[in-house]
């Protein structure tokens, strides 16, 4: 997963198309192909996201073009709290980044 991650930081024609917006619910918020794109988040810019899972597992995948950054973080456990628990485990680790990144 984190060769997929590194290639999606890569600036090609591809990976450009990829990250098109296809749908624009507003200036903040869109849709790719495969990604939801958000730019709400002026010190991140703008993300990529995706969240999935099966039962009983769930994952979520970042892309943060404008710090060089991506995550992939995954779970054997799958309940209602699970996706917010995984981004408060992913966002203090972006912010130390950032700041390292200064």
């Amino acid at each position: 997963m984190m060769k997929f991650v590194q290639y999606q930081l890569e600036n090609n024609a591809i990976v450009q198309e990829y990250h098109k917006s296809v749908f624009q619910y507003n200036d903040e918020f869109g849709l790719g192909y495969f990604w939801n794109i958000d730019k709400s988040n002026d010190t991140l810019g703008t993300q990529y996201t995706h969240h999935g899972g099966v039962p009983r597992s769930q994952c979520f995948m970042y892309i943060i073009p404008e710090h060089n950054m991506g995550a992939f973080i995954i779970t054997n456990q799958s309940g209602m709290n699970t996706a917010s628990k995984m981004l408060a485990i992913l966002n203090p680790v972006f912010d130390e980044l950032i700041q390292q990144s200064k």
